[in-house]
């Protein structure tokens, strides 16, 4: 099959029903999508969400980025500072497209920054003094 997306149909001409005198039905498929773990679908670009500490967007860390290849993945260390909002853009990783099956889309990967709950006086005190006003 070729690629497809939600809602593309696929025509498998005189395949279906064969009665006793009358000419075969065509047989028609209807692509509906089914919610991937690790994607979300943008048309040709896949976005991943990954949800990182606030710890880890200030200092830096490491991770595999899953892709849509199974026998893949994307190994990606970062030192900078991630702020809310940040995503990282992987050219050529996301779905092939259905109108030229050589053309890939971007994987995205879109940065969730987990806020701790709380913080200890203590906590606090040691933020005051390590991080700019």
């Amino acid at each position: 099959l070729r690629p497809g997306k939600e809602g593309t149909r696929v025509t498998f001409e005189s395949e279906g029903n064969v009665s006793q005198g009358t000419v075969p039905a065509d047989l028609v498929f209807v692509i509906k999508e089914k919610k991937h773990p690790d994607f979300e679908r943008q048309g040709d670009d896949l976005v991943h969400k990954k949800t990182i500490s606030l710890k880890q967007s200030l200092i830096g860390s490491q991770f595999t980025v899953p892709t849509i290849d199974s026998d893949q993945s994307l190994d990606w260390r970062y030192d900078d500072i991630i702020k809310p909002g940040f995503e990282r853009v992987y050219t050529q990783k996301g779905m092939r497209s259905q109108k030229d099956y050589n053309h890939r889309g971007n994987l995205i990967i879109r940065f969730i920054i987990q806020f701790p709950d709380g913080l200890t006086p203590e906590q606090r005190d040691a933020l005051s003094h390590i991080l700019p006003d």
